[in-house]
């Protein structure tokens, strides 16, 4: 139906610590939030994609696992690590200055959403109001939270 874009988020004071990041390879060497659950990714690998269409893997060991993207937002923030997080999530913290987007030429990818129910049943209205929201939403190529 639609996707969120994911970015690569870090607190500044963590930027501050690390060498500097210019290619993927050189943040291997930062620590790292992973988001992990069946639902999203490895959280020992993350794919990325350059604007070239050029793709590169990292290997990577977290210093924090979690299965919720609000943990790894908090510890972004608190400057644990380099973690992936949707954008809409974080277009204050970004835009406060909080977070910091690294490489900005490489992300990785999109996050699909998808709307799901047994269509065979009567739905209550505010669910069929909903999905007729989503659909309309994310066929306008619109992005962000919904609510």
């Amino acid at each position: 139906m639609g996707a969120f874009s994911l970015i690569l988020a870090v607190a500044p004071a963590l930027v501050k610590r690390q060498p500097p990041a210019k290619k993927p390879d050189d943040l291997t060497s930062w620590p790292w939030i992973a988001l992990a659950g069946a639902q999203f990714w490895n959280a020992r690998e993350l794919a990325l994609r350059g604007r070239s269409g050029k793709t590169h893997t990292l290997r990577i060991d977290p210093v924090f696992t979690s299965e919720g993207v609000t943990s790894c937002r908090e510890a972004a923030l608190a400057g644990v690590g380099l973690t992936v997080l949707p954008r809409w999530m974080i277009e204050g913290d970004l835009r406060e200055g909080n977070l910091l987007q690294v490489l900005p030429d490489w992300n990785p990818g999109d996050l699909p959403v998808h709307v799901i129910y047994a269509g065979h049943r009567l739905l209550p209205v505010r669910v069929s109001a909903f999905i007729d929201f989503a659909v309309k939403y994310f066929s306008k190529g619109g992005e962000g939270a919904i609510g």
